[in-house]
């Protein structure tokens, strides 16, 4: 996960492996880059393979030097997985992590839902409306997936307890992402719901890209759309396009406009893997989205696009392979 939290200052974590004769040693590595300074620090661990393992650390600025980070505490199913938050203060000469780390156990906050065992996938964005995080995650397996959704401050206490935003037996989704949005959120997610179109037919199981709008307590905002790919019993609005491509797991969604305009990215599991575009618009509670766009190279495979909107641009970073090398490519419009 990356973050910045100030003008050429950035913020990064990932996992670290390391090895201690025949064991694996896991940690939560931080670092904070201040232009050419790189300071390392310890946000989780250190802990041995036997243990349970964080990881998919997400992290993003609250302000003022001050950011969330959001992880699950195991890597699969086998072992339970629960979501956690952490802080990093960097406005001192180091930085500073709360709660601190311990050897050998997990000291992060339990945010999710206490009688779930199997979260996954989280995602946090700021709302500086409501001096905020907004954390989305999936929970279950297979085709019982489901969706929820919560509020913490910027200490990691739970405002708006976790919610079921989506559950629905006959729709799996997953790997949600989250943006701020006025006095609210809008999220983004995989879904695999049976799609007809027309006279094309239906398409089942093939997964695609949906958005929908929540308040800040997790409900579902009403809204209209086109008849075929809006779904009024959730709200949401299908993005993409099953019939040509599936979606995959990797997107991003970021607000352009509080409760107007939002831009939407993801990837294709068919290789060459694409990079695609859409910008959303709610008019008058009627949300409707562009035809997709393919903004990567058409013979090369291209993967886990990053979407943000600044300086009156949408930016997008994805990672593009080449002859067996990967790069890292950057466009905007």
């Amino acid at each position: 996960g990356t973050a910045s939290y100030g003008t050429d200052k950035f913020v990064t974590v990932s996992q670290s492996q390391d090895k201690n004769g025949i064991l694996n040693i896991f940690q939560l590595v931080g670092h904070a880059v201040d232009g050419t300074d790189n300071m390392e620090f310890v946000v989780e661990g250190p802990y041995n393979y036997a243990n349970e393992r964080p990881g998919y650390p997400v992290l993003e600025k609250a302000g003022d030097g001050k950011v969330g980070m959001i992880y699950q505490s195991s890597p699969s199913s086998s072992t339970p997985s629960h979501i956690l938050f952490k802080s990093i203060d960097l406005t001192g000469a180091t930085p500073s992590v709360s709660p601190t780390a311990e050897s050998g156990q997990q000291t992060g906050i339990k945010v999710s839902s206490a009688s779930m065992d199997d979260s996954f996938f989280p995602d946090i964005a700021w709302n500086s409306q409501l001096n905020l995080f907004g954390v989305v995650y999936e929970s279950g397996s297979a085709k019982s997936k489901k969706l929820h959704f919560l509020t913490v401050d910027a200490s990691g206490n739970v405002v708006t307890e976790a919610k079921t935003v989506l559950d629905d037996d006959e729709i799996q989704v997953q790997f949600p992402k989250i943006s701020a949005d006025g006095d609210g959120f809008v999220i983004a997610w995989e879904d695999f719901r049976t799609i007809e179109i027309g006279d094309a037919g239906p398409v089942e199981g093939t997964p695609s890209v949906r958005i929908a709008q929540v308040d800040d307590k997790g409900n579902l905002k009403t809204l209209t759309g086109t008849a075929e790919i809006f779904d009024p019993a959730d709200n949401s609005l299908l993005i993409s396009n099953p019939y040509v491509l599936e979606a995959s797991i990797y997107l991003d969604v970021v607000t352009k406009e509080a409760g107007k305009t939002y831009g939407v990215v993801w990837a294709t599991q068919t290789a060459p893997l694409q990079i695609y575009f859409s910008e959303v618009t709610i008019d008058n509670g009627t949300i409707s989205a562009t035809v997709q766009k393919n903004i990567s190279d058409n013979n090369l495979n291209c993967d886990t696009p990053e979407l943000i909107y600044k300086d009156g641009k949408y930016q997008v970073v994805w990672t593009e392979k080449e002859s067996g090398n990967y790069k890292i490519v950057t466009a905007h419009n």
